[in-house]
């Protein structure tokens, strides 16, 4: 990693209602594409959050008109140009927290789903976390993508989400998943990368 890119901030953090804690990623040129200063710098968010006990949920946000792009190919691309793999450094942080909702406790709880315009989305956003920041021991980390979901959709979306991971069960165990991505590496080794 560059001196730069270490030094670029990439996360910005600001509290709303006093007690919900709002975190927006800020690569708009990348369309916020994870790269490890991201990751760092989400990082170092939710470490803020967890220590700070007048913070009772934590929102997950993109800068722009996009909430992130997925992994930085670009960055990628430069670093495995040997053919090594290069294994997430970061990411376990983010992942294994001692308060973050489970996917599963999160559809339980009803807090993800629902689509809102752009415009209004923050503003939805608060309107359905206040109720639950309110309670001083009702702390949670919570990303929230551009969504909220609402209770009567929960089950549905419950049962496509189980749906959904049996088919990659069945996919990895028949070997069809290794198979496919052989052959997306065979096709990619032939032809130039134009990112």
């Amino acid at each position: 990693m560059s001196p730069t890119q270490q030094q670029e901030k990439v996360v910005r953090t600001h509290v709303r209602e006093g007690c919900i804690f709002v975190v927006e990623m800020c690569r708009p040129r990348a369309k916020n594409a994870f790269n490890d200063a991201l990751y760092e710098q989400l990082t170092a968010a939710l470490d803020e959050f967890e220590a700070d006990d007048s913070l009772h949920a934590f929102v997950l946000t993109g800068h722009g008109d996009y909430f992130t792009s997925g992994a930085d190919v670009k960055e990628t691309a430069a670093i495995l140009g040997d053919g090594s793999v290069r294994p997430p450094s970061q990411t376990n942080n983010l992942v294994i927290r001692s308060k973050v909702y489970t996917a599963q406790e999160a559809l339980n709880a009803s807090i993800v789903g629902e689509i809102f315009p752009t415009n209004g989305f923050l503003e939805a956003v608060f309107a359905e976390l206040t109720p639950l920041v309110n309670n001083r021991f009702n702390k949670t980390s919570l990303p929230v993508y551009k969504s909220l979901l609402r209770r009567e959709r929960a089950p549905k979306i419950r049962e496509a989400l189980f749906y959904e991971f049996e088919q990659l069960d069945r996919r990895a165990a028949s070997g069809e998943f290794l198979a496919t991505v052989t052959e997306l590496k065979k096709q990619f080794k032939n032809k130039r990368s134009r990112l």
